[in-house]
């Protein structure tokens, strides 16, 4: 093999002209200025796609595709109406069309021979109809490709082509804001929306119809020619769409803690301890909480709902007060006592039994006498109006 290229490279070599002579190389390679190369490099390729001759046949045999539809529907049920008389159990046991129509193909049923040749010619065009959408789809699929990569990688060919001969092409599409776009028609029914389940769709449909505007433009400016920018939204929406599908994370599984720990510490100090203070439980809570044994309890309607008092109020009628730390009522005491106006037990060296009056001037008050209606009033009670009888026993 070696020798042979060596040969081919010989004879090559011979072929061409000495080289070494000629001083500029535009006098052996010439291409460069052609004017045939020139014009194909100077061709406007930023056009608009509608510009294009091949866009109308285009647009025009995806339009085809739906009265393709339509007929194979209309010939099933020509072929369906002249063979339910012999088989009727057929539509229910192929529903498909085409199959329908392979079917009466392959089956010898015993009908008229003019009746069974017009069954017959019906069922090939039905097939024939069936070749032709597939060459459509195949020419549809292939040349939107190379008019609009990007939009076709995200909503596929078929959709795409219906989009664009809707709206009027790609330069009516790319005026449109992510929100003017209807995602309730074509955009509906793209294979993306339909993958996911039922619940999902119009989020799909909203989120595909956002990209398109943007595939538009790129499209139309030819941005992105291989249709890569339009492969990485769709793998977005896709994950975007699987990560709302996913279900909610389950409660997570509380380790059992570690036996003989030994006490955990807590947080301490005289700010705490105040703060807890503050929010502890108060007495009417606490009595409102408690319940009693066969006694029925008080009950109050609060807004719509009835609560119930518990043992708030059951007994006495009273209610205990916070209990009051005596230490530190102490230090508040001894802190304030010299701004309080409170007299103690200790007399003053200035204080004297001697009274002014109006009357006679300066009077000397009797202290028993004092002491004695002290003693009446704290008497004075409820039971004060009667008279204490002499126990003759003690006589």
């Amino acid at each position: 093999m070696d020798e042979v290229d060596d040969d081919d490279n010989g004879d090559i070599d011979d072929e061409m002209p000495d080289l070494s002579k000629i001083k500029n190389i535009g006098s052996v390679a010439q291409l460069m200025s052609s004017k045939r190369l020139i014009e194909i490099m100077q061709a406007d390729n930023t056009g608009p796609v509608e510009e294009d001759p091949e866009y109308k046949v285009l647009v025009n045999a995806n339009n085809l595709l739906f009265d393709v539809d339509s007929e194979i529907l209309l010939v099933h049920k020509f072929i369906r109406d002249k063979y339910s008389f012999r088989f009727p159990e057929l539509e229910t046991i192929v529903p498909n069309a085409l199959d329908y129509a392979r079917v009466v193909k392959k089956t010898d049923t015993p009908l008229d021979p003019e009746a069974l040749q017009v069954v017959f010619d019906a069922c090939d065009m039905a097939l024939d109809l069936e070749t032709v959408k597939r060459t459509i789809l195949d020419y549809v699929e292939s040349r939107m490709q190379f008019l609009a990569p990007n939009l076709t990688a995200i909503l596929g060919s078929t959709v795409a082509a219906k989009l664009m001969g809707a709206v009027g092409g790609l330069t009516a599409l790319r005026l449109f804001a992510k929100g003017q776009v209807k995602h309730a028609g074509y955009i509906y029914y793209s294979e993306m929306v339909q993958m996911v389940p039922k619940d999902y769709r119009n989020k799909a449909a909203r989120m595909l119809s956002a990209k398109c505007c943007l595939a538009a433009r790129l499209d139309r400016a030819r941005e992105a020619p291989d249709g890569n920018m339009g492969r990485i939204w769709r793998d977005d929406i896709a994950k975007k769409l699987d990560k709302a599908m996913e279900p909610p994370p389950g409660h997570a599984i509380k380790a059992l803690p570690i036996p003989n720990d030994g006490p955990k510490k807590r947080r301490g100090g005289k700010r705490f301890r105040a703060m807890k203070e503050k929010m502890a439980m108060t007495e009417a809570w606490k009595q409102q909480n408690r319940m009693s044994f066969n006694t029925p309890e008080e009950e109050v309607l609060v807004g719509d709902t009835i609560e119930g008092l518990g043992m708030l109020g059951g007994q006495t009628g009273k209610l205990r007060t916070m209990a009051v730390d005596p230490k530190k009522k102490l230090k508040m005491a001894k802190k304030h006592r010299s701004y309080s106006g409170s007299t103690t037990g200790t007399a003053s060296g200035l204080s004297s039994s001697l009274a002014f009056t109006p009357v006679q001037g300066i009077e000397l008050e009797n202290p028993e006498v004092l002491a004695q209606a002290r003693a009446a009033m704290k008497d004075d009670n409820y039971f004060g109006g009667f008279k204490k009888k002499a126990n003759p026993a003690s006589k």
